[in-house]
């Protein structure tokens, strides 16, 4: 009884050894996964927020006390779309800056040239518009740079001086590439959701809500690489949004002459 009685303890005793090492295990796990989660979002907020600068210098607005504001177009040429939009900026007298892809360039030559021809300024939104391109390793990126800025240069007769990440998503690399590209990364301060907004009355809103001078103002012509998208609450909104800020005093110019006028001496 004695032997069974001192036999018993010591197995129990192991027991509880090998439970609390299993407990111990899994709270590593479950924290080391709650780590790499956490770092996982910290990285997806810094790449995507345009305001960030964490990866890379970013240009986005200037701090001024004069009304100027740029108004810039992305995902285009677009069809008809695109050509109504040209037409709202002529009546309105107004110059704007298109981020367009290259694909779609390609398919739209003509009217990618009549941007350039009407006076706006034509700046570099990727070849394909791919979310996965940030992924890619930096010569890849530099690739698809160069490539889109020789097509728009082909096609207009303009070459980029500014990039604007598909989606406006950023990594480390994409910077680099962009520099090696000789193109500088923008992203905006005043962006909605046109390409779906449920009225042009949201779109004119929100775009008035954020707008402020030195700002940057984002809305779409196109839709990634597809082509003959319809933008009809855009094409509503977009005459309400100039007069409404031309009636508060701005005045419009492109991404190249607000960022020259934030270097001017």
């Amino acid at each position: 009884m004695a032997i069974g009685r001192s036999w018993m303890p010591k197995t129990h005793k192991s027991f509880k050894i090998v439970k609390s090492s299993k407990l111990r295990f899994r709270f590593k796990i479950f924290a080391l996964t709650g780590l790499i989660l956490a770092f996982l979002v910290i990285a997806a907020y810094f790449s995507y927020d345009p305001a960030s600068n964490f990866y890379g210098n970013v240009f986005k607005s200037i701090i001024t006390k004069d009304k100027v504001i740029a108004l810039t177009f992305d995902d285009g040429p677009n069809g008809e779309t695109t050509l109504k939009v040209l037409d709202i900026l002529k009546q309105e007298d107004v110059k704007a800056t298109f981020f367009v892809v290259g694909d779609n360039v390609k398919f739209y030559p003509a009217i990618a040239k009549k941007i350039a021809t009407d006076g706006n300024e034509i700046e570099n939104h990727s070849t394909h518009h791919a979310h996965s391109l940030q992924f890619e390793t930096e010569y890849a990126i530099y690739k698809d740079l160069t490539e889109t800025n020789q097509i728009i240069y082909a096609h207009t007769g303009q070459m980029p001086r500014f990039y604007r990440p598909p989606f406006g998503f950023r990594s480390p690399w994409a910077f680099g590439a962009a520099r090696a590209a000789k193109l500088i990364t923008v992203t905006w301060n005043d962006l909605t959701q046109d390409y779906s907004a449920k009225s042009d009355s949201v779109i004119v809103s929100y775009i008035e809500k954020f707008a402020r001078p030195g700002g940057v103002i984002v809305l779409h012509d196109g839709s990634g690489a597809k082509h003959g998208v319809d933008h009809p609450n855009m094409l509503k909104a977009l005459p309400q949004i100039i007069e409404n800020l031309k009636a508060k005093g701005y005045k419009f110019v492109t991404v190249s002459e607000l960022y020259d006028r934030s270097y001017a001496k």
